[in-house]
């Protein structure tokens, strides 16, 4: 490993292979969250005790996280997100 690496970050340049790992890992993740919720919901007949309210927190917990990392890696343009509105007043101007 070089001296000058340190690991993924938003400043490392992305490699082909590191796209591919972090997107497979990450789908992996969501994908296991939809899987999780079915298993949760087909097997808990009380839907109202903290048990299966834990397991259910916990295991969407996992999806702000994998796109939260998603986020972080491929750094989004700054309004991406914005609203259409706000996005046209600044065009407008």
């Amino acid at each position: 490993m070089d001296a000058a690496d340190n690991g993924i970050s938003r400043d490392s340049v992305p490699t082909s292979g590191k796209l591919i790992t972090i997107i497979l890992f990450c789908g992996v993740a969501l994908w296991n969250v939809i899987e999780l919720s079915f298993i949760i919901f087909a097997t808990f007949k009380c839907r109202s005790c903290t048990y299966f309210w834990s397991f259910l927190v916990a295991s969407w917990g996992i999806t702000p996280y994998a796109v939260g990392f998603l986020f972080n890696f491929f750094t989004l343009p700054p309004h991406a997100f914005s609203s259409p509105l706000s996005s046209s007043a600044v065009k407008s101007q």
